[in-house]
């Protein structure tokens, strides 16, 4: 979980309660919060995965220039003489990336986080990711939320995103 001042919690009540302001962003960016803050304060870090679609999208891109890195000698001959990437071809390379991206430890990763000021409690989404030797490092945004369960169900209604391991 992550420990704020009573004056940080307002900030980001007030930016929940008024979500077309548009400020939920700029609080968060001044709460200054540590992915290792987390542990540190009694939390146990759940790492799901995120693969971003434009990144599968790219891959089925490249699948089609270069076939014969992603089929059999076949397969990768009738793409390079014209034919079309089949559903089960789409969906062997989709599942190929999301393997890997599994396997890779400096992947992304969603963080639902318990954040408190003892008093109150909300929760915020965010990905991040390990930067090698700079560490783990909150990149992107995504939400303050009610409850974890609000989070997970956000989280699922995201459109550009696919989330491994989001349900309990």
């Amino acid at each position: 979980m992550h420990k704020v001042t009573k004056e940080q919690m307002d900030s980001i009540i007030a930016c929940m309660t008024d979500p077309v302001n548009g400020k939920d962003g700029e609080v968060f960016d001044a709460l200054e919060l540590s992915p290792y803050d987390y542990c540190q304060n009694g939390g146990e870090l759940e790492f799901i995965n995120v693969i971003y679609k434009r990144d599968i999208e790219d891959k089925i891109d490249e699948a089609k220039s270069y076939p014969e890195d992603y089929f059999d000698e076949d397969r990768a001959a009738e793409i390079k003489a014209g034919a079309k990437l089949t559903a089960d071809d789409l969906e062997r390379v989709k599942a190929n990336h999301i393997k890997s991206c599994e396997e890779d430890e400096s992947a992304h990763y969603a963080t639902i986080s318990e954040v408190t000021d003892g008093i109150r409690s909300i929760f915020v989404a965010y990905i991040d990711s390990s930067w090698g030797q700079g560490g783990i490092n909150i990149n992107e945004f995504l939400g303050f939320y009610i409850s974890d369960q609000a989070t997970r169900y956000a989280l699922s209604q995201m459109d550009d995103m696919i989330f491994l391991r989001l349900t309990d």
